[in-house]
Formats: structure tokens, sequence, C-alpha cells
């Protein structure tokens, strides 16, 4: 069960939390053990960012009342006593992520536990990388200790722009996280790590876009030496959602036009060239969900246009099932007076560009000179 818990008004106690966990493979017995928090987070005031790093490790992220300030602690069953991993501060009066959760690599399954990392994400910065392109893309490689690895979003700076989050894989024995990928250019979600083949996917808003989500991957391939150095090698990032042109979808793609036809009898009356299904410009905001084995994922296209779902080949990156056309949907909105939306960039201050999406009257032209009332959404 799911309890909803109000936000305590000014001069109101605040309510404490705890994590709690409970072994279920008896479940006529059941006992919550409370994990146990080093000392110094003991009065955190935010919880959050629960994930299984492995079978017996339990990963939690705590954060002080200000937010600027969050650590990610490891508690072992089965006494659950928490050992921190890595600490997170902010940079440049921003906030810290109490929700964020860390990805952890398999092999942290086969470690006894991860060691203390980093402090300071400030540190980012990687000290020794050998950069190489081959075949048109560019090879990254960071040499670090051998150890348990997890994937995180953090603030990597890129120059005079600031800070960006991104990709950072962290190693518990070498103790300075090493960016994945960077630019001007905000990862929003890493979406998986799929280590049997070498990739790691995350959703990204693509420079000067702030509001579009793209689905991308890159390589990441780990060499461990004798000596017990492990060899990171990754590529720059490569977009599986940018392009929505008809390439990327199969053969025999169809919508179903008249209620009550069989998918089945309108494949069979296919001539091998026939597309029947429109393509919609909605794919530049998206969200994805992938298969256990990262084999297929799926992609839900949520606009600009009526929102539609396809089932997607990882490996081929085509859509090969429509599984909501929004046909429906988008009909209803054609009979429908939509608003206008313009999108751009405005300098506020500092030098401070602000992107402004302005939503104008239907049938509105920029030309005339016409007054409307303005509501602002910040």
């Amino acid at each position: 069960a799911v309890m909803s818990q109000r936000y305590p008004k000014t001069g109101s106690r605040n309510p404490n939390v705890t994590v709690n966990v409970a072994n279920l493979s008896v479940i006529k017995y059941i006992f919550p053990t409370q994990i146990r928090l080093p000392s110094e987070l003991s009065n955190g005031s935010y919880v959050g960012g629960l994930t299984w790093a492995s079978s017996t490790d339990l990963s939690v992220t705590v954060t002080n009342r200000e937010q600027t300030k969050a650590t990610t602690v490891l508690c072992r069953a089965p006494h659950f006593h928490c050992q921190a991993v890595h600490t997170e501060v902010t940079i440049n009066d921003g906030w810290v992520l109490p929700s964020e959760r860390p990805i952890f690599s398999v092999r942290n399954q086969a470690h006894n536990r991860l060691g203390k990392m980093v402090q300071n994400a400030e540190e980012i910065l990687a000290e020794s990388q050998n950069v190489n392109v081959t075949d048109g893309q560019t090879h990254t490689t960071h040499e670090i200790s051998n150890g348990g690895y997890l994937l995180k979003r953090l603030p990597v700076r890129d120059g005079e722009h600031g800070h960006y989050r991104h990709v950072v894989f962290i190693s518990s024995l070498d103790r300075r996280p090493v960016p994945l990928t960077m630019g001007r250019f905000e990862v929003t979600e890493i979406v998986g790590w799929d280590e049997p083949h070498e990739i790691v996917y995350f959703m990204a808003a693509p420079e000067k876009r702030p509001g579009e989500r793209h689905l991308y991957k890159i390589n990441l391939k780990l060499n461990v030496t004798e000596s017990n150095r492990t060899y990171i090698t990754s590529t720059s990032p490569t977009c599986l959602t940018c392009d929505n042109t008809e390439s990327t979808y199969r053969l025999h793609r169809v919508r179903i036009s008249q209620r009550g036809d069989r998918w089945e009898d309108i494949v069979a009356r296919l001539e091998p060239d026939d597309c029947l299904y429109d393509i919609p410009k909605n794919c530049l905001y998206n969200r994805v969900q992938f298969s256990q084995d990262y084999s297929y994922y799926v992609q839900e296209c949520l606009g600009p246009e009526a929102p539609s779902v396809y089932l997607v080949e990882t490996a081929s990156n085509d859509k090969i099932y429509v599984l909501n056309a929004g046909d429906v949907l988008r009909h209803r909105l054609s009979q429908l007076a939509i608003p206008q939306s313009r999108t751009f960039s405005v300098e506020i201050r500092h030098g401070f560009h602000a992107q402004v999406r302005l939503f104008l009257p239907p049938g509105m032209r920029e030309e005339e000179e016409v007054a409307f009332p303005l509501v602002l959404h910040v």
C-alpha cells in the first residue's frame, strides 16, 4: 500500500521517515528490519532513490533538508548496516536530486561491498584519458582500478557554458567519477545498462531543445587486465529516436481503419510494397521501456501531435508493430481549433538564454496588431 504524506505547514513538526526491509521467503512470518544508516546521516531529511543493487544490497539515497547534499548508501542483508558509497554536493547554488536512482553493474554481485568513493561531484574531470576516432566514431579510454561499478547522473562542467547532467561511471576502488557523455545537452534519465552487449541507454534533451526527449545509446566496454586494472572505452552518443522517417518502419505497417477488421486479414490483402500507415509527427517527446534482455523496447511518442505507441526491435531500431496509432484522438483534435505554438530563445539576464514557448490563439496573424491577455507559466 502507498500512503500520501502532506508537506508540513510552517511551524509544524516535520515527520520522520525510516526504511524497512521484509524477508518474503516465509510469507507467514514477516518481520521488517530497519536499515541502519551511518551516524552522520541519521538526521537526513529526505529518503529516496531506493533500488536493489544486487539480491542482498539495497541502495538508498539520503538528502539533507536544504537539498544541497545527497549521499547514496548500500545496505547489506541480513542486518542492513549501511555504508556510504557516493556523495553529491550542489554546484552553483543548485539542488541535488533525492529520487535519483543509480544503476549498478551486475558485477557488483560478485563483490563484497562497494568501497568508499569520491565525495565531491566537482572532481568529475578525468585526469588521464586517450581519445581516438575510428570509423567516424569517437572512442574515449580511461584507466581505473578494478572494482564494483555503477552509473549515475552527475553535473559535468562544459567550460564557460556551465554544468549539465551527464552519464558518469563510478568505480569502487578508483576515487573519481568518469563522465561517459559530455556537451551542452542534458541527460534526463539512465534507462538501462545492457552489459552483455556493452551498451548504455539513456534519455536526453538535445542542445537548445529542452522540450524534446530522445533515446540515445553509447557503447561501454570494460577490459580488465592481469594487474587488476580496468580500461573503460566509451563512444559518442547515437540517437535512436531522432529519425522518424519512413526508413524506420518495417513493411506491412498498417492501420486498422475499419472496426472489426483483424490484423491477419489486413496483412493477407496487402501487396509486398503496400504501406497503409501514415507516419505521425509526434515523436519529438519520447518515453521508452525496454524488455528484460534489451531485445525490444516500447516507444511512446507523446508529442507534439496525438500520442502513438510502437514496438521497436533494438538491433535494427525498426518499428515492427503499431501498438496504438492514436487515430481516435488525432481525429478528435482535427475537429478542434488548436492553438498555434512558437518556441524560441530569449535572453533574460546575465547572458542567460531561456527557452520560451508561446501558445497563440487559433487563426491569429502575427502581422496584425491585436492585444491578447497573457498568462505566464514558469
